[in-house]
């Protein structure tokens, strides 16, 4: 073995304590022959420069799927005139009061972007919708409720029929009767008076409220009928206030047809469909593999 070629003493030191982070030290075992053909191994010390790595690319994370959500039918209609295409299905829904576009219906392995427009509901009428909700309230509670929201009511006088609910009086009588015979009356019965005053006039309660309130923002104020019924509790002790309406679904329906006639634009864009109904998804049927 040829050892001329290791280097000694300070080389070697150098080698061990002077490398820069660009360089590296190879050392390698290397087989030749001499003119007579003997084998001979050489070890070789080298220095080499380090060759810069080229930069990572950096990995970003994934942006969530689309799906945006419009308070105003003229934005919706916008971004549809903007980005919407030939394969574009919007589908209204009076059921849910919300309508729905598919950008792209076309089958893909990317999914599909919807975008959804959802009215917002009018706050002078948020209020009333949770009243109904709850039903059945005390008086003192109803009474209060007229307090912050009577400037809805058309009639009868909003104000009134505050001072009104505000001075009720109720009366209860109870009679024992024990007759004979097949017509005969038997058992206790009930008597009950409720009434309303206004100053010292006695005056009888209404049995209906007429509200004029938009149900959704940017939408035209409609007539809202609401049912009042008042009656005690059973021993006389309580009055209580229930509310029912009938206009409600009535005025829901005019007022989302009214924001979809909005729509009306986005059928002339060409092979664009505009129609009622709501997006739907199928389930894949995976067939066994043939063996």
């Amino acid at each position: 073995m040829d050892y001329s070629k290791i280097p000694t003493g300070d080389a070697v030191q150098d080698l061990i304590t002077r490398i820069s982070d660009s360089q590296q030290t190879v050392m390698d075992v290397v087989t030749t022959q001499d003119e007579a053909g003997n084998t001979i191994k050489k070890l070789i010390v080298e220095k080499r420069k380090v060759a810069a790595e080229d930069p990572r690319p950096l990995v970003k994370e994934e942006s969530k799927p689309r799906s945006h959500i419009f308070y105003n039918v003229k934005g919706f209609v916008d971004f549809l005139t903007k980005y919407g295409k030939d394969t574009t299905v919007v589908f209204s829904n009076p059921n849910e009061g919300r309508v729905q576009a598919v950008l792209d219906d076309r089958l893909d392995r990317g999914g599909t972007e919807i975008v959804t427009f959802e009215p917002l509901i009018h706050p002078r009428w948020a209020t009333w919708a949770q009243l109904l909700a709850v039903r059945r309230v005390a008086l003192a509670q109803f009474a209060d409720f007229l307090g912050w929201n009577r400037r809805a009511i058309i009639e009868p006088d909003g104000r009134d029929l505050m001072l009104m609910l505000s001075q009720v009086k109720g009366s209860t009588s109870i009679e024992l009767y024990q007759g004979k015979g097949k017509r005969a009356l038997n058992g206790l019965l009930i008597k009950t008076n409720i009434q309303g005053s206004k100053g010292e006039e006695i005056v009888e309660l209404p049995e209906t409220i007429t509200l004029q309130v938009p149900l959704y923002v940017q939408t035209q104020p409609v007539d809202v009928e609401i049912d009042l019924c008042i009656e005690t509790t059973p021993d006389g002790t309580g009055i209580f206030v229930t509310l029912n309406s009938g206009d409600v679904l009535d005025a829901k329906l005019q007022a989302f047809d009214e924001m979809c006639f909005a729509l009306e634009p986005l059928k002339k864009t060409p092979g664009m469909v505009v129609t009622m109904g709501a997006p739907d998804y199928a389930e894949w049927n995976y067939l066994k593999p043939i063996s």
